[in-house]
């Protein structure tokens, strides 16, 4: 009964659906617990001809509740992978932004030695201003 995943998501957008997804799955599985003790209670007070209906309603109410509880687990494993994935690529990201950076410090330790200090200095002051606007641009 579990609804096919949808493919077009990227891992940010599939995690969501997921927990959404979730969710639903819990909301039915509360549901259907209701109505098994609403059967169960009403069984109690009715004759006994009406309790084999009830009995196969039980039953089918039983099976439907295990159902959707192998659907949630299939969803709960599933977001496990979602987030592994998203966590892998947020370390690789984090990992590259710190080569850049220590890119970027080797880059300005090797050209302020190479290069003339007016030439530095002025170079300096061009990258500050580039810095500046592109602050400016993502600040609205």
């Amino acid at each position: 009964m579990l609804t096919s995943v949808p493919t077009h998501l990227n891992d940010n957008e599939l995690r969501e659906w997921l927990i959404q997804e979730i969710a639903n799955v819990d909301d039915e599985r509360r549901t259907i617990k209701a109505d098994i003790a609403n059967l169960s209670r009403t069984k109690l007070r009715t004759k006994s001809r009406d309790n084999a209906d009830r009995d196969a309603q039980l039953k089918h109410l039983g099976e439907l509740l295990l159902a959707r509880f192998q659907d949630r687990e299939d969803l709960r494993i599933l977001l496990g992978d979602v987030n592994a994935r998203i966590r892998a690529t947020n370390r690789r990201l984090n990992s590259a932004k710190k080569r850049d950076l220590n890119l970027a410090a080797a880059f300005m330790n090797v050209a302020e030695e190479m290069l003339d200090p007016d030439l530095f200095a002025t170079i300096e002051l061009e990258a500050l201003k580039i810095l500046r606007t592109n602050e400016d641009a993502t600040h609205y």
